[in-house]
């Protein structure tokens, strides 16, 4: 029987995030934050030969974010901070294959500092990072076809100028 091929797929995500950042002595900061992420989602193919495929996902888990900041004055700033994601996703790992693979995850580690030059004019930016994500999905440029790399770790040092107008000045 030749049924042309038929495909559904739906999907309900939903997030909840709550941050705060307290000055706890002068010029020290803390900022704490959560996250809620929840995604459902439902698949049901049938193929051109009859092959039914059906899959059911359900994730939902919590992200953390935290730091610390000092700022002496108004033309420095210094942090450190750390954070994690989840990443639900529908991708065809998750929809076609016979494995249900977890949500993609990182955790990113960061020290940084901005200062600001002539009257706020120039501001100068640097920051040193350590990222891993985990479950990560990559698309094969050669093939197009979607790659499970499971694992990628990721250092980095930043560097940024900025010039502001003179008409506006950012905080």
């Amino acid at each position: 029987a030749n049924n042309n091929g038929l495909n559904r797929f739906q999907s309900d995500s939903y997030g909840l995030y709550v941050q705060d950042t307290v000055e706890f002595i002068p010029n020290w900061k803390a900022t704490l934050g959560v996250r809620w992420d929840q995604m459902k989602a439902n698949y049901y193919s049938v193929s051109n030969t009859g092959v039914v495929t059906q899959r059911k996902l359900d994730f939902g888990e919590s992200s953390t974010r935290a730091a610390l900041s000092y700022q002496p004055d108004a033309d420095q700033h210094y942090y450190v901070a750390y954070s994690d994601s989840f990443s639900p996703t529908a991708d065809l790992y998750q929809l076609t294959g016979a494995t249900v693979y977890p949500a993609e995850r990182s955790q990113v580690a960061e020290v940084g500092a901005k200062w600001l030059f002539l009257d706020g004019d120039l501001a100068f930016r640097t920051a040193l990072y350590r990222a891993n994500k985990d479950w990560e999905r990559n698309t094969d440029l050669e093939s197009t076809a979607s790659i499970l790399s499971k694992q990628r770790r990721t250092d980095g040092l930043e560097f940024e100028f900025k010039k502001y107008s003179e008409n506006i000045r950012y905080p």
